[in-house]
């Protein structure tokens, strides 16, 4: 364990080295969030609510949404796929530690230092100033902020999958984007489920992107309370596994024809 806490502090540390890396990429969310804010502002024009969700509703959510997205950064998918398209992976290999569980640590050490305080300040300055609606009680922000981290793993695993796929390509930008936009669609971070037709809705909150989104969100709102809310994160956990499990099984058929040139 104290490799694995020794990875995640030296992520933190490096995390804070490059404050402005991060600052200049939560400005440019933030721009994508504000536009989106505008739009949905115009889709509210003349009706008070769509879907059962009033404009305060819909501004919180989009939010939620925006700050789960950011809890794990590009950096992340990054650092994974260039590790193994410039064969450095083979040092990693080498190592005593499971690469998996080490990139999972990675992760929390950003999570630690950008991710959480960017997280805390926004939701503030949302509820001061931008007419953000708070927590809807105590269990509610307890239970958003499980399914919130819960979710930083969920996000990790799907991430660390989509990744090894540059194992077989070297198109890592064509995998970022198509991970991301499906990642962004399905669980909500662009148009709330909510939004979509009743059947549709349904079965997206089945599928493990719902949990990154979705769950936190409604939970925060008050949609999801009691067992609801419950079986809602258990169902969130239990993708999070299934996903951790699927990472292992691409990184044992990748490394398993691994060939690294070079000396």
């Amino acid at each position: 364990m104290k490799a694995y806490a020794a990875i995640a502090s030296r992520q933190f540390q490096d995390a804070l080295q490059y404050r402005g890396n991060y600052v200049l990429g939560m400005l440019s969310g933030l721009a994508l969030v504000l536009a989106m804010f505008f739009f949905w502002r115009a889709g509210f024009e003349g009706r008070a609510s769509i879907a059962g969700y009033g404009w305060a509703q819909t501004k919180t959510y989009l939010l939620i949404g925006y700050l789960a997205g950011n809890l794990v950064a590009f950096s992340a998918e990054a650092r994974l796929s260039s590790r193994i398209r410039r064969g450095s992976i083979a040092c990693d290999l080498l190592l005593p530690v499971d690469f998996q569980g080490a990139r999972l640590c990675e992760t929390l050490g950003d999570v630690a230092a950008q991710g959480l305080p960017a997280l805390v300040v926004t939701v503030a300055v949302g509820i001061a100033f931008a007419g953000v609606l708070p927590p809807s009680g105590p269990a509610a922000a307890a239970g958003a902020a499980i399914a919130l981290l819960l979710g930083v793993v969920l996000k990790s695993a799907i991430v660390y999958a989509a990744a090894l796929l540059c194992f077989w390509t070297t198109n890592f930008v064509g995998i970022s984007w198509a991970r991301a936009a499906l990642t962004n669609l399905l669980s909500g971070a662009l148009i709330p489920l909510s939004f979509f037709p009743a059947g549709v809705a349904a079965a997206l909150r089945w599928l493990p992107f719902a949990g990154i989104t979705d769950t936190p969100a409604r939970i925060y709102l008050g949609q999801l309370t009691g067992p609801g809310a419950v079986g809602a994160v258990a169902l969130e956990a239990a993708w999070t596994v299934v996903l951790l499990l699927v990472g292992r099984g691409i990184w044992r058929a990748a490394t398993a024809e691994l060939n690294v040139h070079g000396g």
